[in-house]
């Protein structure tokens, strides 16, 4: 399935931080008498404690296409949305600081939802009277070596599908996805860091074992890079301490379990030889953007992004 091209707001309310994982700058720098390499660069955008968002999609188009066995009951068929949308609870607490080892926490909600009329494909239709959820919890780990090197972990667990937790589909913990990665980097100077590694994603909508390398870099007092290649990159356009422009792109992507309740009717639409708890949703998306951060008061940003997937 691939959605065409949209346009999308994103307009969240935040304390002051940065939305993006492996983003070394939202760890607190701990102080101690023995020198450790930090864990920040000069210039980079501020991290993201508590996000409230709202994602707005306009009209897009899906493209179904049949399984490869006897079990596919999605025909080659498209559905077009008038839009989708969803709320994004994002949050980053830190749980151990100190100048031999930082860790910090995070929990992240997302819905989707999905409007289509009744005369689109059988997908379509589905996706009319269920939307998409992901809660996923992971660390951030961010271990110094010496004056100069690091290392950087994640790790997270993420329930994604069709569930709802007050709702008549309950989220299914056996299908819980693991998503990992380790990264060995280099702090150059006030300026620049870079680090090179390996990644466990479902960002491309299944499960990839893929390089990963992380390259942040303050040019001057107006522009620098922020990147994590091949997951997002963006070029950063400072007007001032508190207000910022970010060019880019980022790739999202999950692989979902959908359920049905039976209030479908999915044997009588598909057949009989269905299973019904059995379906993935491999969804991946590049959403290039523009993205403004604006200072309201010293811990609350307000953040608008425009771009089109």
């Amino acid at each position: 399935m691939r959605k065409l091209l949209f346009l999308f707001v994103l307009c969240p309310l935040m304390l002051q931080a940065q939305e993006d994982e492996f983003d070394i700058s939202q760890f607190e720098e701990a102080s101690d008498a023995k020198v450790y390499v930090t864990n920040k660069i000069l210039g980079l955008s501020p991290t993201k404690l508590i996000n409230l968002s709202y994602d707005y999609i306009g009209e897009n188009t899906w493209k179904s296409r049949a399984g490869t066995n006897s079990e596919s009951f999605f025909s080659p068929e498209e559905s077009t949305f008038s839009r989708n949308t969803g709320f994004r609870l994002e949050t980053n607490y830190p749980v151990i600081s100190n100048n031999k080892l930082i860790v910090n926490a995070y929990l992240n909600y997302w819905e989707s939802y999905y409007r289509a009329d009744g005369s689109q494909a059988e997908i379509g239709r589905w996706f009319n009277q269920n939307g998409l959820v992901t809660t996923a919890m992971g660390a951030f780990v961010f271990k110094p070596l010496n004056e100069k090197n690091f290392l950087l972990f994640q790790v997270e667990g993420a329930l994604n599908g069709n569930y709802r937790f007050f709702g008549n589909i309950s989220p299914d913990l056996g299908q819980l996805k693991f998503s990992a990665a380790a990264l060995y980097g280099w702090r150059t100077n006030d300026y620049t860091n870079v680090a090179v590694g390996v990644t466990r994603t479902y960002r491309g909508g299944r499960l990839l074992h893929i390089p990963v390398v992380m390259y942040n870099k303050t040019f001057n007092e107006t522009w620098g890079l922020e990147m994590l290649l091949p997951a997002r990159a963006a070029v950063r356009r400072n007007f001032s301490t508190k207000s910022f422009l970010m060019l880019g792109y980022e790739l999202e992507g999950q692989s979902y379990h959908l359920q049905d309740d039976g209030a479908l009717n999915i044997s009588n639409t598909f057949g009989s030889n269905v299973q019904r708890d059995g379906w993935e949703l491999r969804k991946s998306e590049i959403r290039a953007r523009v993205s403004w951060d604006k200072a309201i008061t010293d811990f609350i940003w307000f953040n608008v992004q425009v771009g089109a997937v």
